[in-house]
Formats: C-alpha cells, structure tokens, sequence
C-alpha cells in the first residue's frame, strides 16, 4: 500500500489516533496528552499518515525558532507499525520545513523509540528525561534549506 502524508486541519481525527496509541495503548492520562496546542488557534501544523485510504498516524509541529521545527506525537497505529509509516513521515517533515526555510528538526523521543529515529538520522542530544511517567531523550537532525 502506498504510505502518504498530508498537512490536515482534521484536529478531531489527529486527536482520535493520538488517543488510541498515547492513552489506551501507553497509558498517558488525558489530560497529560492533550494541551494548548490542541486548539483551533494553535500554532502548529498537523499532519496524517494515511497506508493507502486509512488514516494510521499522525504529528505536529511548529517552529521553537525560525529556522528550528520542533516535531511532537508522532504516532501509528499498532497494526501499522514496521511498514515504514513513521520513516515516510519523518521524510515528508524534513521536506516540508526544509522547503519553509528549517535547518534543523527537534524532537523528544520515547526512549523505546530513540533506535527508530537514529536510524532515521536523528541524534540525542539530552539525557533521559520523563515526559508523562515515560523515559525521553531530546533528538535533532540537520535538514538541508531548499
């Protein structure tokens, strides 16, 4: 199936996915998962990772300086992990902020998830730090301004 991936202003179904793998899945309390930036006015972008028809994932992102996208709640639905869903949207996000001018992509991964991003090019840039009860590392990598 063919993995794509589109800036949305689906909140509600970014939402649902997220819900699915942070809170039934991982455990993360509500109120935890869900912030400011969840409103309609909020400054980030939102994006969905589609396997053919189906919405499997989703992100955000917004810039922390011009020239710095920082990458959150990046996630795929179980039955879709290993399909390269997460590869190909990293890809499209280095793409779409190198095109808007980014240098560089952070991110706070899940320590379980710190291989899948140094495989992607990401490198820690933290120690472990707990974001939810849950061990992170802080990650970036340089991306190329078009």
């Amino acid at each position: 199936m063919t993995i794509t991936t589109v800036p949305t202003d689906d909140a509600e179904k970014c939402l649902e996915i997220r819900r699915m793998v942070f809170v039934e899945e991982q455990g993360v309390p509500v109120e935890l998962e869900t912030d400011a930036l969840d409103s309609d006015n909020a400054a980030c972008d939102r994006f969905l990772i589609f396997c053919g028809e189906r919405a499997v994932g989703t992100f955000r992102c917004f810039f922390e300086t011009p020239d710095t996208v920082h990458l959150q709640r990046l996630c795929v639905l179980p039955e879709y992990r290993m399909r390269g869903c997460g590869r190909a949207a990293l890809g499209f996000a280095e793409e779409f902020y190198a095109l808007r001018g980014a240098a560089e992509i952070t991110l706070n991964a899940q320590c379980t998830a710190a291989g899948f991003y140094e495989r992607c090019g990401y490198r820690a840039v933290s120690g472990v730090f707990y974001d939810a009860g849950i061990p992170h590392k802080r990650m970036k990598k340089a991306i190329i301004c078009m």
